[in-house]
């Protein structure tokens, strides 16, 4: 059985960015779009159900300060407004009212010493939940505080060739609320990722020797989705793999 339905909305996205000095630029930006709210998960009855997609507005405006001329950084705010999918009481997922996350964010990027390279970033928000008829409250399977950095170095020392690179990844999340009731929630969930790569030619084509050990020191935490449906977190896993680019 196949089902369709068309909609006619006015939809609009605008930017402005404004040069303060050579150094400092203030940014600002609002969109409406059109969001995807994926399909019914298998604790749901309606499992597999692909729900309706909503309409969201996102409103930010920050500053991005160039440190160096490799190296910047942005502090932004924003007011992002949608429907939520989640799990009613008598399980069927489906949208169950309107979140608003209001917060900041901090990015620090680019090259901190020659051949090494950073991402950081940083979010903190306020995540709120509005339901017919119901107090506001956080929703499901949302973090208010998430952490990310990774560090990259390009090196060529002890005979090994250029070509050689390591790096690592670190993240955390904030716990989450893990039913509608709010009454108990995960624990904040923290990872590490290290590994080393090395590109070189093989019979004259671009190649890649990739070895990673993920989830180093994990506990294994377990996370939550919008549904509640509670998963748990990857264990430790050492990787390796080789890539060929044929054209």
């Amino acid at each position: 059985m196949r089902t369709s339905r068309l909609e006619t909305r006015w939809l609009y996205n605008a930017s402005a960015v404004l040069a303060l000095r050579e150094t400092t630029t203030l940014f600002a930006n609002a969109v409406k779009g059109i969001e995807e709210t994926g399909i019914a998960p298998q604790n749901a009855i309606n499992r597999d159900e692909v729900l309706p997609p909503v309409v969201a507005e996102q409103f930010e405006v920050g500053v991005r300060e160039a440190i160096t001329p490799k190296l910047a950084l942005s502090v932004a705010g924003f007011s992002v407004k949608k429907m939520i999918p989640g799990l009613r009481a008598d399980g069927i997922y489906t949208l169950v009212g309107d979140v608003h996350h209001r917060g900041g964010e901090l990015s620090l990027t680019g090259e901190v010493a020659p051949g090494t390279t950073l991402v950081l970033g940083v979010l903190a928000m306020t995540p709120r939940l509005s339901r017919p008829g119901a107090a506001t409250v956080k929703p499901v399977g949302v973090s208010s505080d998430v952490l990310v950095a990774s560090v990259n170095h390009q090196f060529d020392w002890m005979g090994l060739g250029p070509g050689w690179s390591v790096d690592a990844r670190a993240t955390w999340q904030s716990p989450r609320i893990a039913n509608a009731a709010a009454t108990f929630k995960t624990v904040d969930a923290a990872s590490l990722s290290v590994g080393t790569r090395y590109e070189f030619k093989l019979n004259g084509l671009p190649a890649q020797l990739r070895l990673v050990a993920a989830n180093i020191g994990t506990t294994r935490p377990w996370s939550v989705g919008p549904s509640g449906l509670l998963i748990q977190g990857d264990p430790f896993r050492i990787r390796a793999s080789l890539r060929l680019t044929l054209s």
